[in-house]
């Protein structure tokens, strides 16, 4: 391996790790906002057809969980794939 080519590995290292990092404070932050709405969707429990409002926040409370769900298991099915070491 030339010396640039070690420079660039060592900067490709250094960046994929700072990237790294990144994304699993991102990933916790996205889950901490499943967890709360999966808390505010259960506050709703018994109460969703007392009234239009309350099935309203429920039906948008639900589509956000199942966004976040998705969004965080596809994050963590790739991170598993892509992990090979």
């Amino acid at each position: 391996m030339s010396r640039f080519q070690d420079r660039a590995w060592h900067s490709t290292v250094s960046i994929s790790a700072a990237t790294s990092s990144l994304v699993q404070n991102l990933e916790r932050e996205e889950r901490a906002g499943l967890y709360t709405a999966l808390k505010e969707l259960e506050s709703l429990k018994g109460r969703v057809a007392s009234s239009g409002d309350n099935l309203q926040n429920a039906l948008l409370l639900y589509d956000k969980v199942q966004v976040l769900f998705y969004r965080h298991y596809a994050y963590l099915y790739l991170r598993n794939a892509v992990n090979t070491q």
